[in-house]
């Protein structure tokens, strides 16, 4: 749930005696970064379902987007 994703961020700002102004986790912000390509790449290519995966140091995210929208993401 995103509701859930993002407590979990806010707390751990609080830990640290931060007040978040703006959160967002990482697959939305895919989302929204994958509404600005797909603006680039002209019409038709809104409507695709689209794997990306993020390999990093010690978690690999995959989110799955169809017409521009998360419709799966896994961290592991």
């Amino acid at each position: 749930c995103r509701k859930e994703n993002v407590e979990v961020r806010e707390a751990a700002l609080a830990l640290a005696g931060m007040t978040a102004k703006v959160v967002d986790v990482e697959a939305y912000a895919l989302e929204r970064a994958y509404g600005l390509l797909t603006e680039q790449l002209g019409s038709g290519h809104n409507e695709l379902t689209v794997a990306v995966v993020d390999i990093g140091a010690t978690m690999t995210t995959l989110s799955v987007l169809h017409n521009g929208r998360t419709i799966y993401t896994r961290e592991q």
